[in-house]
């Protein structure tokens, strides 16, 4: 599905403590693994994520963005894809780009 992503950052206030903050939210972590792969058209970028939810089963993705012409937002088009489809993508991994290891 394609749609438009409007990145947002944050500045945080000095003193800022994570630990106290998540502490008076309940949520579920959710732990993701994200893979930059290597892009031959030089425009956009394309990656994969696992995404692993205690008690749920894990979900493959693989993400390709293209820039607009607008500079906060970029056109997005992800789609679930399976295990298999995944591993095969893992083998074009940007050995320029590291993996993240994210918590959401």
């Amino acid at each position: 599905m394609k749609k438009i992503e409007i990145e947002r950052r944050f500045l945080i206030q000095k003193g800022f403590s994570e630990k106290k903050f998540s502490r008076s939210l309940k949520y579920r972590a959710l732990h993701i693994t994200q893979t930059y792969l290597k892009n031959k058209k030089k425009r956009g970028t394309k990656r994969i994520r696992i995404e692993k939810e205690i008690g749920k089963r894990l979900k493959y993705s693989l993400t390709r963005k293209l820039p607009t012409d607008n500079l906060i937002a970029k056109l997005e088009d992800e789609r679930r894809i399976s295990k298999k489809r995944y591993i095969k993508l893992h083998k074009k991994a940007d050995p320029k780009r590291n993996t993240l290891l994210k918590r959401r």
